[in-house]
């Protein structure tokens, strides 16, 4: 397995992003997603492409979710000023 394609694996498993809503958001067959993931087939540079972009935007979409949260703004800014008494 590719080193870009064990990461593309890798961050998916971290964010537990379903085949299916990769397929839909990219435009691609849940067949061609799970073969690619699988490493049924060699894949297309633009198919990791098209993956990698639905990726992005949803650990964007996810990150943006969780800076919202008071506890994680708490963390945040508990880090913030450790960071900055050290």
């Amino acid at each position: 397995m590719s080193n870009r394609l064990q990461d593309l694996t890798n961050r998916i498993a971290a964010i537990r992003l379903q085949r299916k809503a990769i397929a839909a958001k990219s435009g691609l067959d849940e067949s061609t997603i799970g073969r690619t993931l699988n490493v049924a087939t060699v894949p297309l540079s633009s198919t990791l492409d098209r993956i990698e972009s639905v990726l992005s935007a949803e650990e964007i979409r996810l990150a943006r979710h969780l800076a919202t949260l008071p506890h994680v703004q708490a963390a945040l800014a508990a880090d913030r000023d450790a960071s900055e008494a050290a």
